[in-house]
């Protein structure tokens, strides 16, 4: 079973490296689904060869049964298309078979050749970034947008600091300046922050009961919600500044305005959402479209666009039941690495999911999910794994 589970942690490595790294834009979907087909058609030969019993818990069996069906009821029942919820569905088995607590690249020599791979990488693609952007002046050239980019870059120099190679956590730093993204650069800064004051903010976090990851979800949904109505009528009330000429500025407002919009549609549509969301269809709901930006809807003054909060846009495209499900399933494999050592790689990563839609689901985190099983700030990659406090 370990064989298995270090098998699949192989192949979600090499998904990641070649997702972020290799993959052209253009050709991302079609390597995801051949990964998804890839990653479970070895599994059934692996289990199958090797004759290996499968041990799932209980409680597992039942969380994934009810995520299970309420999927085939969405297939059934939902007039939008349903391949945002499937997809994530089915990553969050892939990072149930292929995460735990015990995981190496265990040849020293593979650690830096990822690490050089990367940084030679995302250097390459920001020169190309200057030519095909989409957000932003420059940016990843696979990714396309300069905030994503932005948390490209922020795992990698999290990658960087557990191996402790410190000329990429430096570059890091430089890149997400060239990037000019403010929530990336913020991040990095609470990064630091939570590393120089762990200690005391380890023992906050159990003194007040914070010691689960669904109790940190809640808590991020509260925030977002308080967040977004104080700022709309409160902050924002007093006059916009234009785009990144402060905190009070019209990115910051179109975001928050977007998730009261997507709050609204959760409370006035409840029937139909507690069953099913918009998954890919959420566009046409919110009158937002990728080939004319003058043509969106407006809202509160605003240009309309989608929730960028990430559990806020899981739950208006994939419906209410499949979310809680979701959020309460990942919150139990993050659980096992939700450690003392994690804490600076896990509650600035968390802290951009406030602002940024995608990074609970699919490749953004697997990405997280790896990092966080690698050893932190110890010395590793020996050949009997032995671990040097």
């Amino acid at each position: 079973m370990n064989k298995l589970k270090n098998l699949d942690f192989n192949m979600l490595v090499l998904y990641v490296l070649l997702t972020f790294f290799v993959i052209p834009r253009d050709l991302q979907q079609e390597f995801s689904v051949v990964f998804i087909i890839g990653f479970f058609l070895i599994n059934i030969i692996y289990v199958s060869i090797n004759d290996i019993e499968i041990k799932i818990k209980k409680i597992d069996i039942l969380l994934y049964s009810l995520s299970g069906v309420i999927c085939i009821v969405i297939l059934i029942i939902s007039p939008y298309t349903t391949v945002f919820t499937i997809s994530t569905f089915v990553f969050l088995i892939i990072a149930h078979m292929s995460i735990s607590k015990k995981h190496y690249i265990s040849k020293q020599y593979l650690n830096r050749i990822i690490y050089i791979m990367c940084l030679v990488s995302i250097i390459i693609q920001l020169i190309l970034g200057r030519y095909n952007t989409i957000n932003g002046k420059i940016s990843l050239s696979i990714i396309g947008d300069k905030n994503f980019s932005g948390v490209v870059i922020i795992l990698f120099f999290m990658y960087c600091s557990k191996n402790k190679f410190f000329l990429g956590e430096i570059l890091s730093i430089f890149f997400i300046l060239i990037l000019d993204s403010r929530a990336s650069l913020l991040t990095v800064v609470l990064f630091l922050v939570v590393k120089l004051f762990k200690n005391t903010i380890y023992v906050l976090l159990q003194r007040f009961r914070l010691n689960k990851i669904y109790k940190l979800f809640i808590l991020m949904f509260i925030i977002t919600v308080s967040i977004s109505y104080i700022w709309v009528y409160k902050v924002a009330i007093d006059g916009v500044k234009e785009y990144q000429q402060g905190l009070n500025d019209t990115s910051n407002k179109m975001r928050f305005v977007a998730n009261i919009y997507a709050i609204d549609l959760l409370k006035n549509n409840k029937e139909k959402l507690i069953f099913y969301g918009y998954d890919n269809d959420f566009k046409d709901i919110f009158g937002i479209y990728d080939y004319e930006i003058d043509l969106h809807r407006r809202f509160m003054g605003v240009r309309l666009v989608q929730p960028h909060n990430s559990i806020l846009n899981i739950n208006i495209r994939s419906g209410i039941i499949f979310s809680l499900l979701y959020f309460y399933i990942l919150s139990r494999i993050i659980d096992k690495l939700y450690t003392k050592d994690n804490l600076e790689y896990i509650l600035p990563y968390l802290f951009s999911t406030l602002f940024l839609h995608e990074l609970l689901n699919r490749k953004f985190l697997v990405f997280w999910l790896i990092l966080l099983c690698l050893p932190s700030n110890k010395v590793f990659f020996t050949k009997k794994y032995k671990i040097k406090m």
